[in-house]
């Protein structure tokens, strides 16, 4: 029985993903870094059990919110857990996530596993994310990489995913189908790898000349024409170097600069849109005195129902704009994180484009799962279970 089940999940395989150095941590900001989960062997009760696998854990994830997220793309942070130490395989190939049923395979993607410690960070895509949702994590057992990134993060929702966790630092790989990688043009401008981020590893921008960026007519799903759509990440800014530091490009950064873009400066943080008839608006999250030297998520929203322009600081809304006159926000302009004219010096993680308005539940639920202070409460991890 396990050979066949071994064989299925091989056809689910696609991507693989990083290992981390046993004892790789350096000095970072802050990140994965939860407490061990509960280290005892429970038997499960009678019922059903993904054959196969020697060994189980259930995660539990409390949303915070009343409203059911569909295709909800949740982050499952593992800070060490002795149990994936010593009983998954050190390369994390042997990893299944199932849904509440126990046996339903479901889409994931593993950004980083540390053999030596059980770390994990990994995304799993979740059919119906409702108040309280049960997922399983399988493992000990078959060899097959039963990973699907793509079906992941579809490209129906998303324009771009960048972890920035790549091992090649001269490059920055888009999880989603779309394949919108950046590079760095030379060793000069490329930003270190920071093994702790919010999730994963992340990014350090030295506020020099750091960047990582891609052709803009390599990157059609970051043209959204009138269409609603959304984009943000996560920073730790440590200080500010000009009144525009640029943590990401897509066009925006002036009138007739067709596109959107992120720019965190000594005074107000902002975020300016240029749509093709030459209309250009602009929203502030905050002051920089309040949003420098920790995370902030920093997310907009650019929402053609309601003709808003919406921003969002950790999970809440902070501003909003009237958009009536914004036309197209279709260009070639090239696309980047971070800039070499406007630098940024602090750290860079998780960041992305949609291609819808994100709800602010959506927003808020992101936020609570990513977020130091509230990931734990967001998600739990049983203790593990053996094979009945």
């Amino acid at each position: 029985m396990r050979v066949v089940v071994i064989l299925v999940l091989g056809l689910l395989g696609a991507c693989g993903f990083q290992l981390t150095p046993a004892g790789g941590a350096i000095d970072a900001p802050g990140g994965d870094n939860a407490p061990p989960t509960d280290i005892g062997i429970d038997q499960p009760a009678a019922g059903t059990w993904l054959a196969g696998f020697d060994y189980r854990k259930k995660i539990t994830f409390t949303s915070g919110t009343a409203t059911t997220l569909d295709d909800f793309v949740a982050g499952v942070l593992i800070g060490t857990d002795t149990d994936l130490a010593a009983r998954a395989r050190d390369d994390g190939r042997d990893f299944v996530f199932t849904a509440a049923d126990e046996v339903t395979i479901i889409d994931f993607e593993i950004e980083r596993f540390d053999g030596s410690t059980g770390g994990l960070t990994a995304w799993v895509r979740i059919n119906s994310l409702t108040p309280t949702t049960e997922i399983y994590l399988y493992y000990g057992g078959s060899t097959a990489d039963a990973q699907d990134v793509a079906n992941t993060w579809p490209a129906i929702r998303y324009g771009a995913v960048w972890h920035l966790t790549d091992p090649t630092i001269a490059t920055a790989r888009d999880s989603t189908p779309n394949a919108v990688d950046l590079t760095a043009p030379a060793v000069t401008n490329t930003p270190m790898l920071e093994l702790t981020g919010i999730a994963g590893s992340a990014r350090r921008y030295d506020g020099t000349n750091d960047i990582l960026q891609r052709d803009g007519a390599m990157a059609p799903s970051l043209q959204h024409g009138t269409d609603a759509f959304s984009y943000g990440g996560w920073v730790f800014a440590t200080s500010n170097q000009t009144s525009y530091d640029m943590v990401f490009y897509k066009g925006g950064a002036s009138s007739g600069d067709v596109g959107y873009d992120l720019e965190l400066g000594t005074g107000a943080w902002t975020t300016y849109v240029c749509c093709t008839a030459g209309s250009t608006q602009f929203g502030v999250f905050g002051q920089e005195a309040q949003l420098v030297n920790r995370w902030v998520q920093l997310l907009v929203v650019v929402d053609r129902a309601t003709q808003k322009l919406r921003m969002y600081v950790d999970g809440a809304q902070a501003n909003e704009v009237l958009i009536p006159a914004l036309g197209s926000i279709s260009s070639t302009r090239g696309v980047a994180i971070g800039n070499t004219t406007y630098p940024f010096a602090g750290v860079i993680d998780e960041m992305r484009v949609y291609k819808t308005a994100l709800t602010p539940q959506w927003v808020g639920a992101e936020y609570r799962n990513l977020a130091l202070a509230t990931r734990d409460a967001f998600r739990a991890v049983s203790a593990q279970e053996a094979t009945p």
